[in-house]
C-alpha cells in the first residue's frame, strides 16, 4: 500500500512537471543520435544545411512532415522545437564554421612534391648558370 501511494506521488510530480518518458520520439523532426545530421548518415557535412535551406524554400516556416523517400528519413528540427525555422540551418552553418578541418594526406604528399620539384628546379638553374 506504501509503495502505491510512493508511486502514484512519483507520477504525479512527473505529470505536473511536464516531464516524459518517451522524450526522443516526441519529435519525429528532430534527429535523437545527432542533432545537426539532417540526412542521418553519421556526419555533419554542409549538405544537411542544404536540405534545411531547400526544406524552408519548399514550404513556409514551421511545421513540416518528416520526408521520407527512399529509405532515406531526414530530420529538419535540428534545435528540437518542434518547428523547421532559419535557426535550424544557422545551427548547422555554427556547427560547421566552427569544426576543425584537418588536411588530407595527399594535400601534405602534394605540397611535398611541389617542394621537391621546385628545388630541382632551382638547383638546375644554379647548374646551368656556373
Amino acid at each position: 500500500m506504501r509503495n502505491s501511494i510512493l508511486l502514484l506521488a512519483a507520477l504525479t510530480v512527473w505529470t505536473t512537471c511536464g516531464l516524459s518518458m518517451a522524450r526522443a520520439n516526441d519529435n519525429p523532426l528532430h534527429n535523437p543520435n545527432n542533432s545537426y545530421d539532417v540526412d542521418d548518415n553519421g556526419s555533419i557535412q554542409p549538405r544537411d544545411f542544404l536540405l534545411v535551406v531547400n526544406q524552408l524554400l519548399r514550404s513556409p516556416p514551421g511545421n513540416a512532415a518528416p520526408l521520407v523517400t527512399t529509405g532515406a528519413t531526414y530530420y529538419w528540427d535540428t534545435n528540437d522545437d518542434s518547428q523547421v525555422t532559419d535557426v535550424d540551418a544557422f545551427g548547422i552553418a555554427d556547427h560547421l564554421s566552427n569544426a576543425v578541418s584537418t588536411p588530407e594526406p595527399s594535400t601534405f604528399i602534394s605540397a611535398a612534391l611541389g617542394l621537391v620539384f621546385l628545388a630541382g628546379y632551382a638547383w638546375r638553374r644554379r647548374r646551368r648558370r656556373a
